[in-house]
């Protein structure tokens, strides 16, 4: 966990004003760990609440890969594989061989150049815009606020450590 930015998000982040009411800093005055840990637990649900309109992306095993490719953009993968001119031939070419591999491995989508390989495919005419779309309907997923930052799922115990660095049990309260 990067407690720095968890704990910018949680005192200036956007969520910041939800979080408020619950921060403990060390400045403030003491508090049993047991209303600490409450007031902790209320940030990392803050944090960790689904929202729609956030995304995260989640790998896409290649069996899952070949099922959308089998529905119409195969067609266009195998054409761009096989012209050398083509800008989308080797990333093209990467795909059928992964299509020959492991039906289970997994294509990260979470990555942000393998998007990028997808989006240059829609530019390059390799896929259509419904074929893109259902391709990234796929592989994401509606994040939480603290994936969409890059944060993991943040625990009570995470909070902890970021607003006071796991001070123990007498912590300050506001």
């Amino acid at each position: 966990m990067n407690y720095a930015a968890l704990r910018s998000e949680s005192l200036t982040g956007p969520r910041a004003a939800e979080c408020a009411p619950y921060v403990i800093l060390p400045t403030d005055p003491k508090v049993s760990g047991a209303v600490a840990a409450q007031q902790d637990a209320a940030i990392a649900a803050i944090l960790n609440e689904s929202h729609p309109t956030e995304l995260a992306y989640r790998p896409v095993s290649v069996a899952d890969a070949m099922i959308w490719a089998a529905s119409g953009p195969m067609a266009g993968i195998a054409a761009a594989a096989a012209n050398p001119a083509h800008p989308a031939h080797a990333s093209c070419l990467v795909v059928q061989l992964l299509f020959q591999g492991d039906p289970k491995q997994p294509i990260e989508f979470g990555k942000p150049e393998v998007r990028a390989m997808f989006d240059g495919w829609l530019a390059a005419g390799v896929i259509d815009a419904d074929q893109h779309a259902e391709l990234i309907e796929i592989a994401s997923r509606t994040a939480s606020y603290a994936e969409a930052v890059g944060l993991a799922a943040v625990t009570g115990a995470d909070v902890s450590n970021a607003l006071r660095g796991g001070t123990g049990v007498e912590v300050p309260n506001r």
